[in-house]
């Protein structure tokens, strides 16, 4: 029995080391720290952008019931569209199989107290199930990070202009994205994901050198395998948020519901940023 458990440790804690590379997007490793480790000793390579297909899902004050679909992959989409570059670009990111109802609802109050660029992201595709959506975040993330280089490069736009907000999983979609561009303006995580990235390296989950700023509301946050919880609870940006201690909002349900719709979390978390 105790080889067993020896040759088991030594199954997760190696390295598998593959890699694999995608246009526009960069490459991909699996080893350390994305597994291998106490915190992911399960894991993979992500899907390819194509699989993923993430989408970016325009709303301003001259469509806000209906969303322009805009790419980096072809900036005539955005040239063509309400996009100003005179004006902030927040840009709301669901995470574990959000349908993206709170982003639409997200938008449609952002829009009403200030004229902003507001860009939904779409990553259904490569989100559906977990252990794939840990993986398929960083390819997601690095899609952000390009179109914000198209931005930049394209429109002479500034990355300090941009807000990332990203609930759960879609936090720290937003931190790799933010860690792949220089000055970048400002993070907001509401809740940030817990399983697979509770007490990983900086690298792996949303942290403070994401952006300019990086603010983070916790309201379902535990050490999940000790305490009920999908959050994480561990700090991850310049200023971090414990809303009622940071572990059971009033009116929300437990812990099971809340993992296989993750929607009410996201309504309480969006209402208490909002205020």
């Amino acid at each position: 029995m105790f080889g067993i458990w020896v040759a088991a440790l030594f199954f997760f804690g190696t390295s598998t080391g593959k890699e694999i590379c995608y246009e526009r997007v960069g490459c991909f490793r699996d080893g350390s720290p994305w597994t291998g480790t106490w915190s992911r000793q399960f894991a993979g390579l992500p899907w390819s952008p194509e699989q993923i297909n993430t989408r970016f899902l325009l709303y301003t004050r001259r469509n806000r019931r209906a969303h322009q679909e805009i790419s980096a992959v072809h900036y005539q989409t955005i040239q063509a569209s309400y996009f100003s570059t005179d004006k902030m670009t927040r840009i709301n990111i669901p995470g574990w199989k959000s349908d993206g109802k709170w982003q639409r609802d997200m938008c449609n109050v952002l829009l009403k107290v200030e004229d902003v660029n507001c860009i939904n992201l779409n990553w259904i595709n490569g989100s559906l199930e977990y252990i794939h959506a840990v993986n398929n975040l960083r390819v997601a993330g690095a899609e952000v990070a390009y179109f914000i280089d198209v931005l930049v490069k394209r429109f002479g736009y500034s990355p300090s202009k941009v807000h990332l907000i990203g609930h759960s999983l879609g936090a720290h979609l937003a931190g790799e994205a933010g860690s792949r561009t220089p000055g970048l303006g400002r993070i907001t995580g509401l809740d940030p994901a817990g399983p697979y990235f509770h007490n990983t390296p900086n690298r792996v989950r949303l942290d403070p050198s994401d952006a300019s700023l990086v603010d983070v509301i916790h309201t379902n946050a535990a050490r999940f395998f000790f305490e009920l919880g999908a959050g994480t609870i561990n700090a991850c940006g310049h200023l971090d948020f414990y809303p009622n201690g940071g572990k059971h909002m009033p009116g929300c349900e437990d812990l099971v519901t809340p993992l296989l719709k993750f929607d009410f979390t996201a309504y309480k978390e969006g209402k208490y940023f909002l205020k």
